[in-house]
């Protein structure tokens, strides 16, 4: 709101304020919890921008909509189809894996709504003609459609084109190729995902001796980790935790135990529990969630144990009470709550930056 009233200040119009005040806010450590906030007031406003897009395309001509309706398809179509293999291209020039350059083209294959706020803008400003506002609004929504469309068969898309993109992982120079030289992959700790529940479970094998490979997709995580506990017999890696390659590199049949402790990757973890119950049926599965709903998937699909977390945070407070309760309403957790809090200031100094990742 700041921004927006400063921009208002200086003359620029609401529409820039609005940009430079979501800028700004995509650079905040918070912007996730303001995003769930403003949520409900961001879909509002959506519905309130197409219901005025409807009444700026209703006042053209009929002629003016149809003349453009070809040249928008025809456009839409092209920036649907060849942005896959463009992105290949520049994938295999950058030497990306095969799967990452086709996920890139088929994610980015739309036009976004923010071009057809330009366009509106260019409509009413006298900068765009009638037929170009019907083309860009066209290309938008259609690209829109065809995007979403394609998105729920991505997966087997991909699949119908692996073998012919296989030629790309072999000139790819992948970090997870450098972690297979500098760890041996059998009967090791597999954890995916950084994050308290991870560390505690890492430290508990390192501590016993066990060679503990902690993946994340985050580099600035694995950066930190690898300069903390890179002594240690713990390897933090940077992988794609979703990936099926990255399951079969790195040896997860031949693990320990593979434990996954992702925030948001329940389908990931059930294709992983799938997996493995098809390629290692004596390695124990183990997986996180908070759902109780979760865990009957995950356990249906072949995990050994579900991790699931507010299920055991009751039980452990229960425990916590027990303990607290034989004492003063003065001093009741008060100590509890005070090593709680060292602990955590003590996390935030040594992450900085990335303690809102962790």
């Amino acid at each position: 709101m700041g921004v927006a009233g400063l921009c208002e200040v200086v003359h620029f119009s609401s529409g820039i304020g609005a940009f430079f005040a979501g800028a700004t806010l995509a650079a905040l450590p918070y912007r996730h919890e303001i995003e769930d906030k403003v949520e409900p007031l961001k879909a509002f406003g959506v519905i309130l921008f197409f219901i005025g897009l409807g009444f700026d395309i209703s006042a053209l001509k009929v002629e003016q909509i149809f003349g453009g309706l070809v040249d928008g398809i025809i456009l839409a179509v092209m920036i649907v189809v060849l942005t896959i293999p463009l992105m290949i291209v520049l994938g295999y020039l950058s030497r990306l894996k095969g799967k990452q350059s086709f996920l890139m083209g088929a994610i980015i294959n739309q036009s976004s709504e923010f071009s057809l706020m330009l366009a509106v803008l260019c409509l009413q400003y006298k900068l765009f003609d009638p037929h170009l506002f019907i083309v860009i609004t066209i290309v938008v929504l259609v690209t829109f459609f065809l995007s979403s469309l394609g998105h729920q068969f991505m997966d087997q898309m991909y699949g119908a084109l692996s073998k012919s993109l296989a030629f790309m992982d072999k000139r790819a120079p992948s970090s997870e190729e450098e972690g297979g030289d500098e760890f041996e992959m059998e009967n090791h700790v597999v954890l995916m995902e950084y994050n308290e529940l991870s560390t505690e479970i890492a430290d508990f094998y390192s501590e016993r001796g066990q060679k503990v490979l902690l993946l994340d997709l985050d580099p600035d995580i694995t950066e930190y980790f690898e300069s903390q506990h890179g002594h240690s017999n713990i390897h933090a890696h940077y992988a794609n935790m979703q990936d099926p390659d990255v399951w079969e590199h790195m040896e997860f049949h031949k693990a320990k135990v593979v434990i996954s402790c992702m925030d948001a990757g329940q389908e990931a973890e059930l294709a992983m529990a799938r997996w493995l119950k098809k390629h290692a049926p004596e390695v124990p599965f183990l997986a996180a969630t908070s759902s109780h709903e979760e865990s009957l998937e995950l356990y249906d699909a072949g995990a050994r144990y579900v991790i699931q977390t507010e299920f055991l945070a009751a039980r452990g407070f229960r425990e916590i009470l027990d303990g607290e309760m034989g004492k003063s309403d003065k001093d009741a957790f008060r100590d509890l709550g005070q090593t709680h809090r060292e602990e955590t200031k003590k996390l935030q100094e040594g992450l900085g930056e990335i303690f809102a990742k962790a």
